[in-house]
């Protein structure tokens, strides 16, 4: 688990590597070590409350997280899904940080919704859904698994057939506004 100070440093990166992208930037690169373990990390963009960019980057490397939440920053801002992240924006932006575990095989039976993320995956196609989506959306496990299928270009029932691999995984979800009411 991430500390406030981890965390912190971390929303600060992403912020940071987003000024960047747009173009808003005039600080020095944000320098952080962290040695916690994750498995990837997803950078959430939002504006007046509604999503304007979400991707996610697997770690690697002696420096993965660091290195996966500034790339997952960067392109978040040109999430292809959206306009591309104006300057305009950039003060009115709001982020969300999740740090995810390692991913691990599971049942539909066994999901706990806002507590696990999905994976579902066939081939080469997958489709990922944090553990914070589906109670913002009020999605049951049928549902969040339908959706997951879907956004893998898979038909939405493809997650009851044997050939499709259904994992799990946890995430350490934080965002600016959490460490505003913090402070």
């Amino acid at each position: 688990m991430l500390d406030q100070a981890a965390q912190s440093a971390l929303l600060r990166l992403a912020r940071q590597a987003i000024a960047q992208v747009v173009g808003t930037s005039r600080e020095p690169p944000v320098e952080i070590s962290l040695e916690e373990p994750a498995a990837g990390a997803f950078v959430s963009l939002y504006v007046d409350e509604q999503l304007r960019g979400c991707i996610g980057q697997y770690c690697t490397g002696p420096t993965g997280l660091i290195e996966a939440v500034r790339r997952a920053a960067a392109l978040a801002a040109h999430d292809t899904r959206f306009p591309p992240l104006s300057a305009a924006e950039f003060a009115a932006l709001s982020l969300e940080i999740s740090v995810l575990s390692e991913l691990r095989p599971a049942g539909p039976e066994a999901i706990r919704l806002g507590e696990h993320g999905v994976r579902v995956s066939r081939g080469e196609a997958a489709g990922l859904l944090l553990p914070q989506v589906a109670p913002r959306n009020g999605w049951t496990i049928n549902k969040t698994l339908a959706v997951a299928c879907r956004k893998a270009g898979l038909p939405p029932q493809a997650w009851k057939t044997p050939d499709t691999i259904i994992e799990v995984f946890t995430a350490q979800v934080f965002s600016e506004s959490d460490h505003r009411r913090d402070d």
